[in-house]
């Protein structure tokens, strides 16, 4: 293969490769985040493959505590109490244990609905907690009690798909997210969690869909807004994700996640300059973020305009972002490779390459291939072609400020 055609390859792969089933060298979505029934909680699932899901929480123990007038009804009374101020799972546990014991006592008809919702609203509860601790086979046992005590508990089902998310198995979580939907339209955590589990999958188009849904019943929601946005440009509508993107990141300018979201869709339609700010945005929120560096490198190594290029911050860049996160993450070493080239050094560059090459698979082994290619020709590999308007001397890249560990 000729040096031309390699580097056309892999700006085509790099420019385009966003709408692909894989993510590419340039884009990188950040770990989904799922979304508990308690709005202000959320569950980082990223550890075990899935997206980050949302449970949801009463925000109280059921009401229409009966009078007590009998036995079993007093140690309902104490149940409740003890609901009321629980915190954990000990809590919890000696809720459950009293309102079944309650049971025991034959509390009456009313008494015996209000300990099936009581027993439900506690298991669902510690279901939560186990779930936030990554004890997922223990929370969807806790969700499968909560809804044999009450089946119409659509909290219980809705946190149970987001514990078989976490557990990894997807199509169960999917088809519990649909169940509660079909108990519950108007909750917009579900539409929000069953969208990224599809995005996940490749279903952009229904994701699409199900962040809209989510976004009709909280407009003012800026992930859904962004998902909305990441799903479009995953069906190759590009420049309608940016502007759902620009919107989120109006709504929440200080969220480093949505900034990263942006700058690889700008990346990905190969606006560097605009990429490169909204990069250098993200690394100052978050200066952690090896994503972040990894892009300010990539661009400042690889960018057609010189104006934009700066062979030594890149190379700082792409080394620290490394220590960051790239350990298991191919495209880290292929920025650090392209920082090396931009710098001259492409004898550095290509012995990179050619280690990540034996592990590589798919998609990225066919990239490293073609920027091997090009270092083993003694070039450097640009993302375009240079624009004829680009003055020289180049213009050194600002740097970032970053923290070292």
């Amino acid at each position: 293969m000729s040096r031309l055609a390699s580097r056309r390859m892999l700006s085509l792969a790099i420019s385009l490769g966003l709408l692909g089933a894989e993510t590419t060298l340039a884009q990188q979505d950040p770990p989904s985040v799922m979304r508990n029934s308690s709005p202000a909680k959320s569950i980082n699932m990223a550890q075990r493959g899935s997206p980050t899901l949302a449970p949801v929480q009463p925000e109280t123990t059921p009401e229409k505590m009966p009078v007590p007038q009998n036995a079993g009804q007093l140690l309902l009374k104490d149940a409740a109490t003890k609901a009321s101020t629980a915190k954990d799972d000990g809590d919890l546990s000696e809720v459950i244990a009293i309102a079944s014991e309650a049971l025991k006592e034959k509390p009456g008809a009313e008494g015996i609905a209000y300990a099936n919702k009581l027993l439900s609203w506690a298991h669902n509860r510690r279901g939560q907690n186990f779930a936030e601790n990554q004890l997922y086979d223990q929370a969807v046992e806790d969700y499968n009690l909560a809804l044999s005590y009450d089946p119409t508990m659509w909290r219980a089902v809705h946190n149970r798909g987001v514990a078989l998310a976490g557990a990894g198995k997807k199509r169960e979580a999917l088809a519990d997210f649909s169940k509660a939907l079909e108990m519950n339209r108007g909750f917009a955590n579900t539409w929000y969690n069953r969208a990224e589990l599809q995005y996940e999958m490749g279903l952009y188009d229904k994701a699409w869909k199900d962040f809209n849904e989510a976004i009709r019943v909280n407009q003012q929601d800026a992930a859904s807004i962004a998902g909305r946005g990441k799903s479009a440009a995953r069906m190759g509508k590009v420049r309608e994700g940016l502007q759902d993107l620009d919107a989120a990141v109006r709504m929440m300018p200080k969220d480093a996640a949505l900034r990263l979201q942006r700058a690889d869709l700008y990346l990905a339609i190969r606006s560097h300059g605009t990429a490169l700010e909204d990069y250098r945005a993200a690394a100052t929120l978050n200066p952690q973020s090896g994503h972040a560096l990894r892009g300010m490198a990539w661009i400042m190594s690889t960018a057609p305009d010189q104006r934009i290029r700066n062979a030594e911050e890149g190379v700082k860049l792409a080394q620290r972002a490394m220590e960051l996160d790239g350990n298991n993450d191919p495209r880290y070493v292929e920025t650090l490779a392209a920082a090396y080239a931009n710098g001259g050094q492409f004898e550095a560059a290509a012995e990179l390459l050619k280690h990540a090459l034996e592990t590589a698979k798919g998609e990225a082994a066919g990239r490293i291939q073609a920027q091997l290619t090009v270092y083993k020709e003694g070039k450097p590999f640009r993302d375009g072609p240079e624009p004829q308007s680009a003055a020289k001397p180049s213009i050194p890249a600002r740097p970032v400020q970053t923290k070292q560990r």
